[in-house]
């Protein structure tokens, strides 16, 4: 084996690495947008349970002044809109979160404003998927083990001129001369 041999190798394994990098800055930003527009339905969902706690909580007021329902009845409505008022902010900060994780991903800047759809497509118009396939390709395509595979030959490379070399030893080539104590050679 020769250098270029050990260069070319070394290069195919760093080209490797940086396909498995882009890819998982692909995935990674995938996820990020699913969780965006995930978490944006939530405060959706969470925005109407407050609209209906909301009114659930004042007509049980009405209906205490009226003498229709007890005080306690009254409490457990009233908690019931704080509680899904506490969900809604908490589902407003998680959106606001995921926006900006979303965001940082795609390299926008703070001030950038971007649309995201209003929800997730179905799971019944996602293609199906045939796990076994989908394995195997996984072990012969993953660039990340493609790029240990390159490690490893790279590796076993070094050790063949390691073994090559080891034979030589710390030898001196040159030339050598003595001299006598006269100084004559």
């Amino acid at each position: 084996m020769c250098s270029s041999d050990l260069a070319a190798s070394a290069q195919a394994k760093t080209q490797a690495e940086v396909a498995g990098a882009v890819l998982h800055l692909v995935s990674d930003t995938q996820r990020a947008w699913v969780d965006a527009v995930a978490a944006s339905q939530r405060v959706a969902v969470r925005k109407a349970v407050v609209d209906v706690t909301s009114v659930t909580a004042e007509l049980a007021a009405r209906y205490q002044e009226a003498g229709n329902i007890s005080r306690l009845d009254l409490q457990v409505q009233q908690a019931a809109a704080t509680e899904a008022q506490l969900a809604f902010d908490r589902a407003r900060a998680e959106s606001v979160d995921a926006r900006a994780a979303l965001q940082s991903l795609l390299g926008l800047e703070g001030g950038s404003s971007f649309q995201l759809p209003q929800g997730l497509p179905a799971p019944d118009s996602l293609p199906e998927l045939d796990f076994a396939v989908l394995r195997e390709s996984a072990r012969a395509e993953r660039l990340d083990v493609v790029a240990a595979r390159r490690e490893v030959e790279a590796l076993e490379q070094r050790l063949l001129v390691t073994r090559r070399t080891r034979l030589l030893g710390a030898s001196d080539v040159g030339l050598g001369m003595e001299r006598e104590g006269d100084g004559s050679q």
